[in-house]
């Protein structure tokens, strides 16, 4: 496996944390990591409401990683919706 190969990989990001700078940083991670990882597949989603995050962990079957990109509440949702 290559060291940068995260397999289908889904980026669950609140576009309003850090005032509504996420939203350009999780593009730009996007955009990143569909260069430079060869044997990977990104998905990026934006959160739209409190509790969102959980419920797109919790159906994130058939993806090898999660990357919560937000603040505490966002990785506190998807750390639940995982589990």
């Amino acid at each position: 496996m290559h060291a940068t190969d995260f397999g289908r990989t889904l980026i669950i990001a609140n576009p309003a944390a850090q005032s509504g700078a996420a939203r350009e940083v999780a593009v730009r991670l996007q955009r990143f990591l569909d260069m430079t990882a060869r044997a990977s597949q990104f998905d990026l989603v934006l959160t739209e409401r409190r509790g969102h995050a959980k419920e797109l962990a919790a159906q994130a079957q058939g993806y090898r990683t999660v990357i919560a990109l937000g603040g505490d509440g966002v990785i506190h949702e998807v750390v639940n919706g995982l589990m």
